[in-house]
């Protein structure tokens, strides 16, 4: 990184101190898409706790410069799990969220601070609570949605593009070998879509013995595919290692994922297994237009344990770690990347709970790249006491949530990268 480029903070502001907690609360969804800016300015949504852990509220604000303000534009039911939040280059935002276990599409344009909504049934994916539910825009307007259907094997996808004009095209379903969840969705004109996910199992349907004080459900591949308009799947890489006996806790789990200016795919995933010694660690891989893997390389352990990838106007890459630093990245052979030494970035002591998420304004979003990036992120401590019990109602998986699903915190912060 070159003397003059100092990456930095520009301002950080608490949104909001009612965000939901717990399972499907707004530290939860690495794949969600949460934060947009266009031209009338930066929006995001959140989840407060409305009528309960599967009757929430979304809240939609957008920041008023003026006042150095949030306010809120929109508010309406979430279901259980966050909302995805897109944006069209028109400046409409499009939010999505599975009210009552039913896709639901809400769109408006701010208008001089206030936002109209209109709403509509997503038409095509599956009902129910967990619906794992993606989206993904391209920066024309292309827009997908994607629901994961019930069961663990064989598993299940259903989608429904809509297009730039306003016109959803005919819903697609795939049948694959295992469940798999949390996709990132990049949608393309005419119905096509490049997607990424991770495999989501319980250990004994892979034929694994569940290992002592692990979670029940197994994120153990990383898979990505491309699908046709016809919703034809072709199958693109498979990143994945088995138990053994030493090594018996396996991980592979899509953090993030990136369409670069150059169509390369990039993927950022934890990785734990005989391969890594047992050590959980972090990867960022390059993935072809053919759907070949080019590179695939652990990230410096100081950069935590998620990350965001992200370019700038000019095409620099950037990754934003949850151990709050950022790196430039400079372009190698066959879409690797070299990273820099990790930068702090101060957030005036907030901190991602957990080393969780961020939640950035990239392209698959409708957010067009820029001198600066938008994150979002949970942050805060909250009262556990009650966790088990509550996770026990909800769930019937008592303690198996660990204290970074309560954040009560939605905190917003603006990065210069160059």
């Amino acid at each position: 990184m070159s003397e003059d480029v100092v990456p930095r903070v520009t301002n950080c502001e608490l949104i909001a101190q009612d965000a939901a907690q717990g399972d499907g609360g707004n530290a939860w969804g690495v794949h969600k898409t949460r934060i947009v800016r266009t031209a009338d300015g930066v929006f995001t949504v959140y989840t407060a706790v409305g009528g309960g852990h599967i009757k929430r509220e979304w809240r939609l604000l957008g920041r008023d410069d003026a006042k150095g303000a949030w306010v809120q534009l929109a508010a309406g039911d979430a279901g259980r799990e966050p909302p995805n939040l897109l944006a069209a280059p028109d400046g409409t935002l499009h939010l999505v969220g599975w009210p009552g276990g039913q896709a639901r599409h809400w769109w408006g344009k701010p208008q001089t601070g206030k936002l109209e909504l209109e709403s509509e049934a997503v038409p095509g994916l599956d009902a129910g609570d967990w619906p794992y539910s993606a989206a993904g825009a391209d920066l024309r307007g292309n827009l997908c949605v994607l629901s994961v259907s019930a069961g663990e094997k064989p598993g299940g996808m259903r989608w429904v593009s809509r297009d730039a004009a306003g016109a959803w095209l005919p819903a697609r379903s795939a049948t694959v070998d295992f469940r798999c969840c949390y996709a990132f969705l990049f949608p393309e004109a005419g119905g096509g879509l490049t997607l990424t996910a991770t495999r989501d199992v319980k250990w004994d349907v892979l034929g694994y013995q569940l290992p002592a004080g692990v979670f029940g459900y197994a994120f153990d591949e990383v898979r990505s595919w491309r699908a046709a308009s016809d919703g034809t799947l072709t199958p693109g890489i498979s990143v994945s290692e088995k138990p053994t006996d030493a090594f018996p806790n396996v991980m592979r789990m899509v953090q993030d994922a990136y369409t670069d200016t150059a169509g390369l795919l990039h993927l950022v995933y934890s990785a734990r297994g005989a391969a890594t010694g047992g050590e959980l660690q972090l990867h960022h891989a390059t993935v072809g237009a053919d759907g070949q893997l080019l590179a695939d390389q652990p990230l410096p352990a100081a950069v935590g344990e998620h990350a965001r990838i992200c370019q700038d106007d000019r095409g620099g890459f950037w990754l934003l770690g949850s151990a709050v630093v950022i790196c430039r990245g400079e372009t190698g052979e066959k879409g690797s990347l070299r990273w820099s030494e990790p930068v702090p970035l101060d957030l005036g002591g907030r901190q991602p709970q957990r080393e969780g998420h961020f939640h950035v304004a990239v392209p698959r979003t409708g957010t067009p790249r820029g001198s600066t990036v938008d994150v979002v992120f949970a942050a805060g401590e909250a009262n556990r006491e009650p966790w088990q019990t509550v996770e026990k109602i909800n769930t019937g998986h008592p303690g198996w949530h660990d204290w970074h699903l309560y954040a009560p915190e939605w905190v917003y912060a603006r990065i210069q990268l160059r």
